[in-house]
């Protein structure tokens, strides 16, 4: 069998060497349909499948609480982890963590916004991360009162201090303080949330220091004052290594048992909270619920990038029927001479496996290219964030594994097809096919038609979401953002007191709004129009009545000054806006939007109606003085949502965005903008800064993503079906060449076989576009939910996609025809 098996791999290398074109286009277009799916499924991986970085990730389990709004996988608090740490029997050891935002100060003006981890003393031991330079973090490093300590990660040690190899016991300084530098992680461990990759890691206890990030839960906690002592303040993501034997439902059991203990014990702040444990490996970016949103997109997208690879199939398939089609001869032959089938059918398939083979190196390389452009992309964030791409072992598997069923998969219906001659007519050179009206119907025709009716499928949802990514940015959002700037600051990352952030405002919007072309500026808190923060708080309105402990409305606010709205562009349309009279000591008065105002107050006006903040320390009731039209916060799509304005003298926050519209460009706007904010304070760091135009296209990212992929992928299996089509033509006029020299030497003139020709092409290619039309109509009818402006069937869409096929087409159906037109038919006439 091997022996066999050698033989047929000699004779295929003998083969592809004599057909170096063949050969080449074949595995061409296996490494192009192989090598997108390779690079995507990296991506795909390094979200959804692949282990974190760490010694055993399958022992270790995620410990979530619930959420005072109901949410099902939350944080905890410092407190709660202490002591679930302590009284838990299933778990060698937890760790807990959370993501956080902190100034970075470099020396000079190297001056931005980190993304780094709070993480407790044990995190890396627990992990089983060892350090590439100095130490990791110790039990001592959590201590109160301990030295300020960080360990960097080795993206961070490269990118910012150049590899410097006696970096360990420098500074770096974080919201005005110096931290000594400890230790370096190693290059593989890049955290254990895929995406957010952290810079460096904070031990636990100078929590005060920095600022969570993620989902955080607050409710009162007597007699604690900071994050580590407040039990009722919940930001720790935490994970547990399971015990040997002991399994997640065992370790569930016995954090609810903790869970109930706790709030016994701690009724004010864990009162109907639950602890429940979920393995590592089904938690994504954070909580088990991304991992569903994530899947679903993975699935979009590897479904299109599928659809690429079935078109390279078929283009192979299609070669590889025609050149078997070319040796019928042979073939019969060998079978008249004793060959057996599954000989033959053997020896095709080898060929077939050995083009997936020589595919796959392609596609290796192709996916590489693919995978270092990937990585670097910035992305418009507030923060680096970088994606941890790699073609490792489990991507290069996957390649060959593709690779190869391809080319088998791609060989095995001409194997049977050329395996399964009529002796007498291919002796004879005959070659039988069906009939489709007046010209033969074969299996490459049906090929073609397949990879046709793919691309139309590709181009038609392509053309759809770039039609509906330029609806979108025309999209009327409710306010005008050319014009607008913003930059958003906490006060508090550089140790300013309540009293002084006030000053600093009030000077900061003066000095703002007195600049040379700026016509309004405000300050709002903490959202801003097509940014990714938002507040949301439990409030009740007067129009509905709630009985004993039943819970009010969840309702997205902000709070604004008396210029915002002015500023931002929103329209007042009853009532009044706020004024310089809305501060502390004056009645509390809201704002509202008309959403709000038709949902709960249909009939009437809303102004002079309450609505009451519900806050476990207080609940403040907010007369409603006014009512403006909606504008979109946080997508072109989004449907308008109820939203409460509340003056910001009344609310008070330190984190705010200064926002300013100006008569001239945004872009000089916001640089002057941070230039007068600079002149207050150079100490000042600037957590976001951009234009509204930025923000929005931000927001849009996704959608441009997407559109730009699909078009990548339907320009590319346009470009794969053309060549197979070109295949199929080509073949046909090769094998008719005495055909055609009869023709003409008959008297047809070269215009009528040009034409005959090209009707035959395009006779495939509208069957395609038949069964194209149906699968892309049921393809079409799926994205209504994520299109905008345009409906499914949108005409123009419709007709570029298809009018971009048929322009490839037509092409590729040319170059042959136009070779045909110029037989000679004297040389036809004397071939064989």
């Amino acid at each position: 069998m091997a022996e066999t098996l050698l033989k047929d791999i000699r004779y295929a290398l003998r083969w592809m060497r004599r057909s170096p074109g063949f050969s080449a286009v074949a595995i061409l277009s296996l490494g192009l349909g192989v090598g997108v799916n390779t690079a995507m499924f990296s991506l795909v991986d390094s979200l959804l499948f692949r282990p974190l970085p760490v010694s055993s990730p399958d022992t270790l389990v995620d410990v979530f609480t619930t959420g005072g709004d109901g949410d099902e996988y939350a944080t905890n608090s410092y407190a709660d982890f202490l002591d679930l740490t302590a009284q838990n029997t299933v778990f060698s050891d937890m760790i807990g963590y959370s993501p956080m935002f902190a100034p970075l100060n470099l020396g000079g003006d190297r001056s931005r916004i980190a993304l780094g981890q709070v993480v407790t003393s044990n995190h890396f031991d627990v992990l089983g991360v060892t350090p590439f330079m100095g130490r990791m973090l110790v039990p001592s490093d959590d201590a109160p009162g301990a030295a300020r300590v960080v360990v960097i990660a080795h993206r961070m040690w490269q990118r910012e201090f150049g590899s410097d190899p006696a970096i360990v016991g420098k500074d770096l300084t974080l919201r005005g303080q110096a931290y000594s530098i400890v230790g370096v992680a190693p290059p593989s461990f890049t955290g254990v949330v895929p995406l957010l990759t952290p810079e460096l890691f904070l031990p636990v206890a100078h929590i005060e220091e920095v600022e969570p990030a993620g989902i955080t839960d607050s409710v009162p906690s007597p007699g604690a004052t900071t994050r580590l002592e407040r039990r009722g303040f919940r930001w720790m993501f935490v994970k547990g290594r399971l015990k040997p034997g002991v399994s997640a439902e065992q370790a569930n059991a016995n954090l609810a048992l903790i869970g109930r203990q706790l709030a016994a014990a701690n009724p004010q702040t864990n009162r109907d909270r639950k602890i429940a444990a979920v393995p590592t490996e089904d938690v994504r970016l954070l909580v088990p619920q991304a991992g569903g949103i994530l899947s679903m997109g993975a699935a979009g997208l590897m479904t299109v990038v599928g659809l690429v690879l079935l078109i390279a199939c078929a283009n192979v398939a299609g070669m590889l029927l025609a050149r078997a089609s070319a040796r019928r001869r042979e073939i019969s032959v060998r079978l008249a001479i004793g060959a057996s089938r599954g000989r033959l059918i053997q020896q095709l398939l080898v060929e077939g496996a050995l083009l997936g083979t020589l595919g796959a190196i392609a596609a290796v390389a192709l996916a590489w290219a693919l995978v270092q452009g990937l990585q670097g992309i910035k992305l418009p964030l507030p923060v680096d964030v970088a994606f941890d791409l790699r073609i490792d072992a489990r991507v290069l598997s996957f390649s060959l594994i593709v690779a190869a069923l391809t080319g088998i998969l791609a060989g095995l219906l001409p194997a049977l097809k050329a395996s399964a001659p009529s002796l007498v007519g291919d002796l004879r050179g005959d070659a039988p096919a069906g009939r489709v009206g007046r010209r033969r119907f074969t299996l490459r025709d049906a090929l073609v038609v397949s990879q046709v009716a793919l691309t139309a499928v590709l181009l038609v949802v392509a053309g759809l979401l770039l039609r509906s990514l330029g609806a979108s940015q025309r999209a009327d959002v409710g306010f005008d953002p050319r014009g607008l700037a913003a930059v958003s600051l906490d006060p508090d990352m550089v140790r300013y007191s309540q009293e002084r952030s006030d000053v600093f405002w009030r000077e900061a919007v003066a000095r703002v709004a007195a600049m040379p072309g700026v016509q309004s500026a405000g300050l709002v808190s903490p959202t801003l129009p097509f940014t990714f923060n938002f507040s949301q708080q439990e409030m009740r309105v007067d129009s509905r009545s709630y009985s004993e402990g039943q819970r009010g409305e969840i309702l997205e606010n902000a709070a604004v000054s008396p210029t915002y709205l002015r500023t931002l562009g929103a329209r007042l349309v009853d009532g009044r806006d706020f004024s310089d009279s809305d501060i502390t000591g004056s009645p509390d008065v809201a704002v509202i939007n008309q959403t709000m105002a038709e949902k709960f107050w249909p009939k009437e006006s809303a102004v002079g109606h309450t609505v009451q903040a519900v806050n476990p320390t207080r609940t403040r009731s907010f007369r409603i003085v006014g009512v403006v039209s909606n504008h979109h916060r946080h997508g072109v799509l989004e449907t308008p949502s109820p939203m409460v304005y509340f003056a910001d003298a009344q609310r008070t926050a330190k984190y705010k965005f200064i926002i300013a519209r100006t008569t001239g460009t945004a872009d000089a706007l916001l640089a002057s903008m941070r230039r007068e904010l600079l002149a207050i304070d150079p100490a000042l760091v600037f957590m976001t800064s951009s234009t509204m135009e930025q923000n929005m296209g931000t927001s849009l990212m996704p959608a441009r993503v997407g559109a730009l992929l699909a078009a990548a992928f339907g320009g590319l299996g346009t470009l794969l079906a053309a060549i197979g089509l070109y295949g199929v033509i080509a073949f046909s006029v090769a094998r008719r060449t005495r055909e055609i020299g009869l023709r003409m030497a008959i008297g047809a003139n070269p215009s009528a076989v040009l034409s005959m020709v090209m009707r035959q092409g395009l006779s495939i290619v509208a069957i395609g576009l038949i069964a194209g039309s149906v699968l892309a109509a049921g393809a079409a009818s799926a994205l209504t939910g994520i299109l905008y402006g345009i409906s499914p069937f949108d005409p123009i869409a419709w007709a570029l996609a298809l009018s971009a096929m048929i322009a490839a087409a037509g092409f590729a159906n040319f170059v042959p025809a136009r070779r045909a037109m110029r037989v000679d038919p004297m040389t036809a006439l004397r071939t064989e």
